[in-house]
């Protein structure tokens, strides 16, 4: 057979996996392509996708979603919620119920925003809120002359209350005076009587008494349009108020509504439990799955009964999520979507009015993302099974899913799995990721093309990617992980998974312009070289300091992964100790925690495994919490403050010669060979302007497919590949 000029190796721009390998046209995984230039070509490069770099560490699990307010990130976990500052500092708030994804808002009150998460199955909470305060005025009793047969009485007035849930004002409150009565004991009657009145109970009006003179007050900021009329009846008994026009001046906040731990919210028993929330003009609206959708006044937490609407489109549907896009409220079910908009309907009645009604519904209430602040691209899983896009402006959609995440998205959904969606902005690029427990993928919606991402799990096996949601917060996207309670952000700069490798893998279609039992010389792959790295870039943050046994420094860090014992490690920022500054050797690694996968911890512990002795037995290590660095050289004198970050500045020998491996399938991609090992170059080492493969033995049926994975931490971009039956033709 003659010889076959170089041809062409097919790598997608997009992944398609297929149905089965033998389908397959190619797949990137923690791979997409760019765009080179603006020629008429159109010619791209395949590139790693971002890595994830630690914004926080912490203690917690089951990342549920975040939320940016002022100088703090509200971030949930499986039953916790803690804020993270602009530094990573974590503080728990308390104890938040629930393990499902939340929605989460925040309004525009002064001078403290309103923040409310909703739970899905355990309804809403308020994580943060200004601090609750009274409003007050008091009411004197006075007179010469107190007549048995008197009637005393005071009315207390509230114009919201009295259109809402408390609809029970105005309250009149009266004593009629007995024999030997004194400003004092008719002061005491007047106050016991209004704290037994059943309706301010209910309204958290109450009073206190102090010789002839009450003091009232109403919890929070609806305290302020509570007024008192006092009158006498009969008699010269005299009232006297303070202020002289009754009203009630000072509340701050919504009564009940925050705790300063996270604080169970239903509109002061206006609504139901509700499943969503989100904010728009001004407004917190919450729905619940029975169709209502309810309305709080202008920026504040105070509810009226009444101000709620009734999805009607559909019978048949539940209602899952509300979510502001656009300037419109858009209220998703099941098998619709009710568009509402502003139109500045007074209170108590709704302020939204119904605009259009979209027959394209939401699968699950996790499976939307894209209206986060800043992004403005919404996608989301219909009840179609595919991923449908909305841009900004238009309340048209196209379908963004190919088959193959089709197909995935189904096989989900009916195994009842959950899906869950997320986002984030790096390197001027946005990303809308859609994931369930086995599989991730990512839509570029720069280029309008899918990959897969993956992460290696803790059983050291690849699967889903570890990030989960997005939002943005102190100039980052962060976003939760799946394989412990930190806080990552998505970081172009970093070609590692939290130190951690990222696995780069880019497979082609099948070359079919070869003939079977043509001898495959040589495959030639166009890589950027010159890659590696002379020094080493592991970053960690510094948690705290203590003493080693000999008197070093011992910094406890968020994580040492990528580090080893004697790498050059750079320590800075360091407050109190601040005698870790520095360049340092690292004298020890020290591994003082490992999980038990499968135990509940129970007893406390005594001694050698007594007392905690659940921990007997055997049991798979789920984790290994490497968090301690000993500082070669050091001498610990003084107590650690707050800050510091450690850079290990030893590159590994990956980094510095990093490598490819190169296999090739001859049964379609059912299977592939053992891999070829080929350098990429050390730094600024560019003489080579190819990656090549020799004597492959002959092409199948079937074609050849071929697969390329890197794991070292560098920059990979692949520009494109040849083969040839010519060892001597060089195609790239």
């Amino acid at each position: 057979m003659g010889v076959q000029a170089p041809v062409p190796i097919p790598f997608p721009l997009s992944s398609f996996p297929g149905s089965s390998p033998q389908e397959s046209e190619g797949r990137l995984i923690n791979a997409y392509a760019e765009q080179l230039g603006e020629n008429e070509q159109k010619k791209f490069k395949l590139v790693r996708s971002a890595g994830l770099s630690l914004f926080a560490a912490t203690p917690q699990s089951g990342y549920r979603g975040g939320i940016a307010v002022n100088a703090i990130s509200f971030e949930c976990w499986s039953g916790n919620c803690s804020t993270v500052d602009a530094n990573g500092n974590v503080t728990s708030l308390g104890v938040l119920p629930g393990t499902s994804k939340v929605s989460l808002a925040r309004n525009q009150a002064a001078p403290v925003p309103d923040v409310v998460v909703v739970d899905p199955a355990d309804g809403a909470f308020v994580i943060g809120s200004a601090a609750v305060t009274p409003a007050t005025a008091t009411v004197t009793i006075g007179g010469s002359v107190f007549t048995s047969g008197d009637v005393v009485t005071l009315d207390i007035l509230n114009p919201y209350l009295s259109a809402t849930n408390a609809n029970g004002f105005p309250v009149t409150i009266s004593h009629t005076l007995g024999a030997g009565e004194t400003a004092a004991t008719v002061a005491a009657a007047l106050n016991s009587a209004l704290n037994l009145n059943a309706v301010l109970i209910a309204a958290n009006v109450s009073s206190t008494v102090l010789g002839a003179v009450i003091t009232v007050d109403h919890q929070g900021s609806v305290g302020n349009s509570t007024s008192i009329v006092g009158a006498v009846t009969t008699g010269t008994e005299t009232i006297t108020l303070s202020p002289v026009s009754g009203n009630l001046t000072g509340g701050q906040g919504t009564y009940g509504a925050f705790t300063g731990a996270p604080t169970a919210y239903t509109g002061q028993g206006a609504m139901a439990q509700p499943n969503s929330v989100c904010f728009q003009d001004g407004y917190f609206f919450f729905t619940t799955g029975a169709g209502q959708v309810y309305a709080t006044v202008l920026n504040g937490l105070i509810m009226n009964a009444l101000t709620y609407i009734t999805v009607q489109a559909k019978s048949d549907v539940v209602l899952l999520r509300s979510i502001p896009f656009s300037g419109l409220l858009m209220l998703f079910t099941t098998g619709s979507c009710e568009v509402w908009q502003d139109a500045a309907i007074p209170s108590p009645n709704f302020p939204y009015s119904r605009l259009v009604v979209l027959d394209i519904g939401l699968i699950q209430s996790s499976a939307i993302a894209g209206f986060e602040t800043g992004f403005s691209e919404l996608l989301w899983v219909a009840q179609d099974f595919g991923v449908h896009w909305m841009t900004s402006g238009a309340l048209a959609h196209i379908k963004a899913s190919p088959p193959d995440l089709d197909r995935l998205i189904e096989n989900a959904v009916v195994a009842g799995q959950t899906i869950d969606a997320g986002c984030y902005i790096t390197a001027g690029k946005k990303f809308w990721t859609i994931s369930a427990p086995g599989w991730t993928w990512e839509f570029n919606l720069q280029t309008r093309k899918w990959t897969e991402r993956w992460s290696l799990n803790l059983a050291s096996v690849y699967g889903r990617w570890r990030a989960t949601d997005g939002h943005p917060a102190f100039g980052k996207w962060l976003v939760g992980d799946q394989q412990s309670g930190n806080v990552l952000y998505a970081d172009d700069s970093n070609p590692t998974e939290v130190g951690g490798p990222e696995l780069y893998r880019i497979e082609s279609g099948p070359v079919k312009k070869f003939p079977a039992q043509q001898r495959v010389a040589r495959a030639d792959f166009d890589f950027v070289v010159g890659v590696g790295q002379a020094v080493g870039s592991v970053t960690t943050k510094v948690l705290g300091t203590s003493a080693a046994a000999d008197g070093d420094v011992k910094l406890i860090v968020a994580s040492t992964a990528g580090m080893k014992t004697g790498d050059v490690i750079e320590v800075s920022g360091v407050l109190g100790t601040t005698e870790a500054n520095g360049v340092w050797s690292i004298k020890d690694l020290d591994l003082t925690h490992i999980e038990l996968e499968g135990s509940a911890y129970a007893n406390a512990y005594v001694s050698g495994v007594l007392g905690t002795t659940e921990a007997n037995g055997v049991w798979s290590i789920k984790d290994l919490d490497l968090t301690h660095i000993e500082l070669e050289g050091s001498a610990y004198a003084n107590a650690y403050v707050s800050g510091g970050s450690a850079v290990d500045l030893t590159s590994p020998p990956n980094e510095q010669a990093p490598s490819v491996a190169i296999s090739m399938s001859k049964d379609g991609g059912s299977s592939f060979g053992n891999p070829i090992i080929r350098q990429l170059g050390r730094q600024a080492n560019v003489r080579r302007t190819r990656v090549s493969v020799l004597n492959l033995g002959l092409s199948g049926p079937m074609g050849v497919r071929f697969r390329i994975d890197c794991t070292d931490a560098v920059y990979v971009s692949f520009l494109g590949a040849t083969m040839s039956s010519d060892v001597r033709a060089v195609g790239t």
